[in-house]
């Protein structure tokens, strides 16, 4: 009797152990890989954040014309200090291109702002 139940015992946590190799680690793993996809997501989205915020921010304070490589570098250090610090890795190519993106935007928005203000200064004559 013993015997039958032993096998009986050996025979439902073998086919336990199946089940969970075949149907819950591929489910884990995509679990995971999901999770890391969001953390990275949600990182680089910090990061543009971040970089948007010093773009503005140097802007502001390093002024005249022919400061851009000054201003490039005072947010590319700043940038990796502050991306060192939150444990956020990116690569010097993924930071140029957010630094770019932000100028760009940046510059969109000014001559956009400007072609307002001259219609509305045309506007008053």
């Amino acid at each position: 009797m013993n015997d039958i139940i032993y096998n009986l015992l050996l025979a439902v946590i073998t086919a336990l152990g199946v089940a969970f190799v075949r149907y819950a680690l591929p489910w884990l793993k995509k679990q995971a890989e999901k999770a890391e996809m969001d953390l990275r997501e949600k990182n680089y989205t910090f990061a543009a954040e971040i970089v948007a915020s010093l773009v503005y921010a140097v802007e502001q304070t390093v002024s005249g014309r022919g400061q851009g490589e000054i201003k490039y570098d005072t947010v590319v250090s700043i940038a990796k200090q502050a991306f060192a610090d939150a444990n956020i890795q990116i690569t010097d190519t993924q930071l140029e291109t957010l630094i770019e993106s932000t100028v760009h935007a940046m510059n969109a928005e000014s001559q956009k702002a400007g072609a307002v203000d001259s219609k509305v200064n045309n506007s008053d004559r």
